[in-house]
């Protein structure tokens, strides 16, 4: 009875740390997607402006 739970403890330790760093990777990987997108966007609006003053 113990290993049998220390072993379900050692598998959903495991899970829960992938789980995490994935989390961890996701987040990092959407926040550089919306930086990356967002100074795109800057650029455009930019690019709009000095045409219309133009």
């Amino acid at each position: 009875m113990n290993t049998y739970f220390t072993e379900n403890f050692e598998i959903s330790s495991k899970l829960f740390i992938s789980k995490f760093l994935y989390g961890i990777i996701m987040a990092f990987s959407m926040g550089l997607y919306y930086k990356y997108s967002a100074q795109e966007h800057i650029k455009k609006i930019n690019n709009n402006r000095e045409k219309n003053e133009n």
